[in-house]
């Protein structure tokens, strides 16, 4: 029997992924919008064309018909995607066919934030106060309380349960100010209440295979994505920790935890914490995909591994029923990574600097649209990037030291937009 990976190319990474996916063999059946189908030119693989995601029976019923035509020795093995849009597709399509990949409870707990910060209590780990929108009236009542005992100020955010990434997350200060909000939401019931934390945010960003993390990294932002492009600068500091500190292994241990405890079997990790300055770590979100903001780079910068072509190998050596392949950071060759994501507000114009002043050997790549003089951002969005470099140092304080140098210098001007 032939054993088919379904596979939706549709994000960063992809590209890498394929060209692995070549090398090994994999037998694909690739899921393509048909704004991808020129990119991915010319295919050595299978392939659908599929431009409606949302309707997941109608996906799975088209892959079973397309497979029975093509041979009824065709199995589907497994179902795999990057992206965070498509975890709940990929959740049903894995028990649609019976794979051996995440069912759809799992596939859940990565997608549902009330559900995963449920689980996460369950495992013992700690967790900011959180409630779903029905329970919000206790919620205030608890916040108030823990508000005075720790001294700090009222303080929460509304956040949408099954929201990509920072997206769609509001802060609040008062409960009237947000009761008037929900009162514009569609659907409140889908939106989570939690506690605001003036707290240190890391994430470990893992490749797992056979149920076990083979490969993670951990970094820092500095601020936190939530704060880009509101009250905080116009940019995003991203930076690797020493991956050999107490701080590393205990976050990387504490990822393993919701690994396990959350039964994910094959994929990436993008699971963010909390840290306190009373040192303590609480979950802040867990999601099964790549990092976004161009992290995978960091990755590979201090790995010198492709998290991408890895994934590939693990597959492979997953369907040669062999053992997975584990990876070490050495010590004496620990090296520190980091970069820079600059980008514009919304609804102004702006004229930007060139970065090609910044030539320190350190940089290992920048990027920088042609021509960004004029340009309006309508909203915020990671579209409305205007600049990234990366740097590699052999020191934490030399890394942290030339971010901090490029976002103090790096100059660009925003004009507020004519009232019309």
């Amino acid at each position: 029997m032939r054993k088919i990976i379904v596979f939706i190319p549709d994000t960063i990474g992809s590209f890498e992924f394929l060209e692995a996916a070549k090398i090994f063999h994999l037998p694909l059946l690739l899921l393509i919008k048909e704004k991808w189908f020129k990119e991915l030119q010319p295919l050595s693989w299978d392939y659908l064309i599929i431009n409606d995601f949302e309707d997941i029976k109608n996906v799975a019923l088209s892959i079973q018909e397309f497979l029975s035509k093509k041979s009824s020795e065709n199995k589907v093995w497994d179902c795999i995607a990057f992206s965070e849009s498509n975890i709940e597709l990929i959740g049903y399509l894995n028990t649609y066919f019976v794979t051996e990949g995440l069912n759809q409870n799992q596939a859940e707990l990565f997608r549902d934030k009330y559900l995963m910060k449920l689980k996460a209590k369950s495992l013992g780990l700690s967790t900011p106060l959180f409630a779903p929108y029905k329970e919000r009236n206790a919620f205030f009542k608890e916040l108030q309380k823990v508000c005075h005992s720790k001294q700090k100020q009222f303080a929460f955010l509304i956040k949408p349960r099954k929201g990509w990434a920072c997206q769609g997350i509001e802060k609040f200060f008062s409960i009237e100010e947000a009761e008037k909000y929900t009162q514009t939401l569609e659907s409140p019931n889908d939106y989570l209440f939690e506690e605001f934390l003036e707290a240190d945010l890391f994430h470990v960003g893992g490749l797992v295979t056979h149920g076990k993390t083979v490969l993670s990294v951990v970094i820092k932002y500095d601020p936190p994505p939530f704060e880009l492009g509101r009250s905080r600068p116009e940019h995003s500091v991203v930076y690797t920790i020493n991956q050999n500190s107490e701080e590393a292994f205990y976050l990387k241990n504490t990822h393993d935890t919701l690994v396990k405890g959350f039964g994910l079997k094959e994929g990436f990790t993008f699971i963010e914490f909390f840290k306190e300055s009373n040192g303590l770590v609480s979950l802040c979100e867990a999601a099964a995909r790549h990092s976004a903001l161009s992290v995978p780079k960091l990755y590979e910068i201090v790995t010198k591994k492709n998290f991408f072509k890895e994934y590939a190998r693990a597959l492979s050596t997953r369907l040669a029923g062999a053992m997975p392949v584990y990876y070490s950071l050495k010590k004496e060759t620990c090296i520190y990574a980091g970069f820079i994501h600059f980008a514009a507000l919304p609804g102004k114009l702006i004229k930007v600097d060139s970065i090609d002043r910044f030539n320190q050997p350190e940089i290992v790549y920048k990027s920088q649209p042609n021509d960004l003089s004029g340009l309006i951002f309508k909203d915020f969005s990671f579209k409305n990037t205007i600049g990234q470099i990366f740097i590699k140092t052999k020191t934490e304080s030399r890394c942290q030291s030339l971010l901090q140098t490029y976002c103090r210098e790096f100059k660009y001007q925003t004009t507020p937009l004519e009232e019309t």
